[in-house]
């Protein structure tokens, strides 16, 4: 009986405490490139997941969001971490406004936990078209220079002339990864006159589920929009543009969660109701993570103008003014895109451009698809698809999938004008459907439909609600082409900032890392950041000077 006891304890103590006891946030430091930034700038970052040796199960989908100054979201970004680390960059949009704005890295697991969890970064953005006016501090601290420290990394040599390679080598008995940038010192000294500050704490306001996430997840809360009831347990069908992905999944309570798996950029989707008596196109309202960012810095100031502000904003006019000297621009004539059919693979395609004299699809159905049958009723006309493998008609009326979006609508299909379709494709046998569909369209097999985009129908059943998912950030890489392909007399001046910036260096006993100077004369810090197989997050930083 005692033995029973102690298992009962040990059994609840399992279920209410010890998960709590051994589950820990997923720790985050993030390498910047600059120490501040100039709007139409490129912001690189490397993420390290520093504890990523605590846990066996490790989160694959970190969030990257950009708060204002008020917390208001306005930007949010997302990578797959490869053994806890990624890398990204982000073109800051000229029409920004000048201000501090919170850079926050998570992962949906880090959600449950309390406030100051999640890695937050204040940066200050500027704006080179608005006010010049010199802001000053009341506060003139400043931050003293960071200490160079050259236990781990080494300069062939200090001094280099223009367009001249850079040797830099990296030691270290672990191995591990890292992140090299470099700026001018100038630059680098102007930003530590700004005020920042890491780790601001802050609280995430949502209810997204808290799990580590191994692909994509889709969350979002469903309605009927004839009721504004939350869909219970009905059956939807989630449709993906441009694919040949159908999924069925279940809404609870009105809520909705999947995983999409991995895919690059937006992907638009179309949501179903399959059941009969509510409305085809739910009411769809995604879950966004981390939406809500309360910030305990009270310090509302605007970033300082400082003289050395001023300069590196000036700095950055001139180099944009000498790109667009040296460079030739020439007009890009606008290219329609290329036809691109959905990646289904049909059983049969029609070109409408060989049937120009007929005056409808109905017409058409009739007298060249010999698979199909037409009756009319009450003067509205059905079609039945016939299953050329088993030679039988399907039991409903096909689903018809009009440039990328699905319906039922036929009558609204079949009121498309006929100039305007340029492409017919029929999927009706088994095999196709198994391979590619939902199951649920062997009952009625599907019928493509591509328009010129041109026809001006706006029928009810052909304006499905779409929506979009982000998926993964597209990885830009940093660009030396040209200063590699420079003859070593440069006849058009080069010049970059950042000078160099490499994400993703596999370190070891000693690594090289060469990258050439830039036409730039002046003094540059070199900043590196690292983790080594161990767990051990570390970060050094070296100078060279540049001459004529």
């Amino acid at each position: 009986m005692r033995h029973f006891g102690i298992l009962a304890f040990l059994y609840i103590f399992r279920l209410t405490g010890f998960t709590e006891l051994c589950a820990q946030p997923e720790q985050f430091s993030v390498h910047f490139d600059k120490p501040f930034y100039i709007t139409g700038q490129t912001m690189w970052y490397k993420i390290y997941n520093t504890n990523y040796n605590a846990s066996d199960i490790h989160s694959e989908v970190v969030f990257v969001n950009i708060h204002d100054q008020t917390g208001k979201l306005i930007l949010q970004l997302k990578h797959r971490l490869i053994d806890g680390q990624t890398h990204g960059a982000l073109t800051i949009p000229r029409q920004w406004s000048e201000n501090y704005y919170y850079f926050t890295c998570f992962t949906q697991w880090n959600l449950q936990f309390d406030e100051g969890q999640c890695y937050t970064r204040k940066i200050a953005i500027y704006n080179s078209v608005e006010s010049n006016e010199v802001k000053t501090r009341s506060d003139t601290t400043q931050k003293s220079v960071i200490a160079l420290e050259t236990q781990r990394i080494s300069l062939e040599k200090q001094q280099h002339h223009r367009g001249e390679d850079v040797k830099l080598t990296i030691k270290g008995s672990d191995s591990g990864s890292c992140s090299v940038s470099v700026i001018s010192k100038d630059e680098y000294e102007a930003g530590i006159q700004i005020p920042f500050s890491e780790g601001v704490s802050e609280v995430y306001i949502g209810d997204a589920p808290y799990e580590k996430e191994q692909g994509i997840i889709l969350n979002a809360n469903v309605t009927d929009p004839a009721t504004r009831q939350p869909i219970e347990s009905d059956l939807l069908l989630l449709y993906k543009t441009n694919s040949n992905s159908f999924q069925r999944v279940k809404a609870i309570n009105g809520f909705m969660s999947t995983s999409l798996g991995w895919f690059d950029g937006p992907a638009e989707y179309q949501l179903m109701s399959m059941n009969p008596f509510q409305s085809n196109h739910p009411s769809v309202e995604l879950e966004i993570s981390g939406t809500t960012l309360t910030i305990l810095d009270e310090d509302s100031a605007l970033p300082p103008r400082t003289p050395d502000i001023e300069r590196c904003i000036r700095n950055e006019k001139i180099r944009l003014k000498a790109q667009e000297l040296f460079n030739e621009n020439t007009a890009q004539n606008y290219v329609s895109p290329a036809f691109s059919p959905i990646s289904l693979k049909p059983d049969k395609v029609y070109l409408m451009e060989k049937y120009q004299g007929m005056k409808s699809l109905e017409e058409f159905f009739r007298e060249i698809v010999f698979l199909v049958e037409l009756n009319s009723k009450s003067g509205q006309t059905t079609i039945t698809l016939k299953n050329s493998e088993t030679d039988r008609f399907f039991m409903e009326n096909p689903w018809y999938l009009v440039d990328g979006k699905l319906t039922r609508d036929e009558s609204a299909v079949l009121a498309i004008p006929f100039k305007n379709i340029h492409r017919i494709e029929i999927i009706n046998t088994t095999k196709s459907i198994l391979n590619q569909l939902d199951p649920l369209m062997v009952r009625s097999g599907l019928v493509v439909v591509y328009t010129d985009g041109n026809a001006l129908w706006k029928p009810t059943g052909l304006t499905p609600v779409t929506f979009s998912v982000q998926g993964l950030d597209k990885v830009k890489a940093f660009d030396l082409s040209a200063a590699k392909n420079a003859p070593k007399t440069h006849e058009n001046p080069e010049f970059r900032t950042p000078v160099y910036w490499n994400p993703d260096i596999e370190t070891g006993a000693e690594t090289a890392v060469v990258f050439p100077a830039t036409d730039d004369p002046g003094d540059f810090i070199i900043i590196v950041e690292g983790l080594t197989t161990a767990g051990e997050y570390w970060k050094e930083s070296a100078i060279y000077h540049v001459d004529f």
